[in-house]
């Protein structure tokens, strides 16, 4: 079985964040919550995103794949943060 490579962990750690956040803002709609609560969606769904973010490893050093810089962006480095060696897809 072919393992998933760094990247596409990544791509997927995005679209999964972006979609429960527009469940919760949808779920958060329907009862008609406060203000307050769409900022703690936001903050869950980004706290989330940070920690799965931060635990995937280079497969080629096994240090931390992203730095934490990248984490702000919506920017999917192509070279590992620790070892610069490139991530094939």
């Amino acid at each position: 079985m072919r393992e998933i490579t760094v990247r596409k962990k990544m791509v997927f750690a995005y679209i999964s964040a972006a979609a429960l956040f527009v469940a919760a803002v949808e779920i958060l709609a329907m009862v008609e919550a406060h203000g307050l609560y769409f900022l703690g969606a936001a903050v869950l769904a980004g706290v989330g995103l940070f920690i799965y973010a931060t635990s995937l490893k280079c497969p080629h050093c096994h240090a931390r794949a992203f730095s934490r810089r990248w984490l702000a962006l919506f920017y999917i480095p192509k070279t590992c943060a620790h070892c610069d060696r490139e991530f094939f897809d």
